[in-house]
Formats: C-alpha cells, sequence, structure tokens
C-alpha cells in the first residue's frame, strides 16, 4: 500500500483534474439503490480530491471522508482525516458508525492479507443496517500506483464471512 500512497503523492497534481471532470451520478448509478441517502452517515474511505463526498454533502448526508494522501485534496470545505486502510487508527478511535461505507479505487491496493484484516474493521464503523460499497479494479494498475488481483466471487465471499 505504501508504493501506492508515493505514487499517487507525486502524481497528485496531474491527476486532480480528471478526477474532479468524473460525474458522481454516472459512476454510482449501477448501485443507486445502496447509495446514501439524505440524512445518513456516510464514510467515503480513499476520498481522493473529496469530488465525491461534496456530492453526497450536497445532496443532505452527514459525510467523513478518509484520504491518506493529502497532496490529492481540493475539496477545503469538507473535513478529511488522513488515515489508511487496513487499520484505519485515527478514524476508529473517533468511535463512529456509519450506514454506508464507500471504498472507491481503493481495494486492490490492499494485499490479500491487509483485505482480511481490513474487513472486521470496516464491520466495525457499519451500523446494524449498514451497507458496504467498494468497486473492484479489473485489469493492471498502473506502475507508480499498484494493486492486486481482485476476484468478485473470492471477494465477495470473503466479505460476507466477516
Amino acid at each position: 500500500m505504501s508504493d501506492a500512497l508515493a505514487g499517487y503523492r507525486l502524481a497528485a497534481q496531474k491527476l486532480k483534474a480528471p478526477y474532479d471532470a468524473l460525474d458522481p451520478a454516472q459512476i454510482y448509478n449501477p448501485v443507486q439503490d445502496v447509495m446514501p441517502k439524505p440524512g445518513e452517515h456516510v464514510l467515503d474511505i480513499g476520498a481522493g480530491t473529496g469530488r465525491d463526498a461534496a456530492w453526497w454533502q450536497a445532496a443532505g448526508c452527514h459525510v467523513t471522508a478518509v484520504e491518506p494522501v493529502a497532496e490529492l485534496w481540493t475539496h477545503p470545505a469538507i473535513p478529511v482525516i488522513q488515515d489508511t486502510l487496513p487499520d484505519l487508527v485515527k478514524l476508529v478511535e473517533r468511535n463512529l458508525t456509519f450506514d454506508v461505507i464507500i471504498l472507491t479505487g481503493v481495494w486492490h491496493h490492499l494485499s490479500p492479507k491487509q483485505r482480511n484484516s481490513a474487513i472486521p474493521v470496516l464491520k466495525s464503523q457499519l451500523k446494524p443496517t449498514g451497507r458496504l460499497v467498494l468497486n473492484l479494479r479489473h485489469g493492471p494498475c498502473p506502475a507508480d500506483r499498484p494493486g492486486y488481483a481482485s476476484n468478485p466471487s473470492f471477494e465477495t465471499q470473503n466479505l460476507i464471512k466477516h
């Protein structure tokens, strides 16, 4: 994970505009039935520039953003916690729970061992009726931001068993 974070730090300036140009409504359309609703508490892990966090906040959600790469953040009106998976130490010590936890463009940067460590941490941050939404990368990662392959069937079973 540290190699990927270093890569994001080095590439932050060139990544900001393309990331912010993407439309969250289009990105999350396939999973709109589980997306945050106004008034819900949302945790955006790997929030990047803050694009999605700002979108949910504008929709009336209470947003907590976690982003380890300060150089990416472009939304100063939204507080961000600098923290990393799999442990999320700074977040966990706040003793919060969320209706929805979202990880976009994050999971593939965790090794299988880190994923196993992250699952109970994520579960501890979810309300009993909460929803975890994550995307899985298919295909290679940029060399400066390495990642690990994901298997949707395995990932789903691994998340369910925890």
